[in-house]
Parts: C-alpha cells; sequence; structure tokens
C-alpha cells in the first residue's frame, strides 16, 4: 500500500510539472481519494463518540 501511494505521488509530481493529457486525470484522482479518507476518518470518529 505505501508502495501505491509513493508511486502516485510521484505520478502527481510528475503531472504538475510537466503538462500533459493525464494532468487532470491524477488530480481528480488525487481529490478523490482526499475526500474518501476523510469520509472514513469521519465514520471512523463518529463510531467511537
Amino acid at each position: 500500500a505505501q508502495d501505491k501511494v509513493e508511486e502516485l505521488r510521484t505520478a502527481l509530481i510528475s503531472a504538475k510539472t510537466n503538462i500533459s493529457p493525464r494532468r487532470e486525470y491524477f488530480l481528480q484522482l488525487w481529490g478523490s481519494s482526499v475526500e474518501l479518507h476523510e469520509t472514513i476518518r469521519c465514520a471512523i470518529v463518529r463510531s467511537h463518540l
């Protein structure tokens, strides 16, 4: 899992520096994963209350 995170981060960095068709895809992917993590975190916090 950690390798995937590093791989995604590296891809994101290159996507930001090199304007390419993949740039939007990676930014959308990153945005949706951040939202997903936030949703999971909120659910965990709620379940512990």
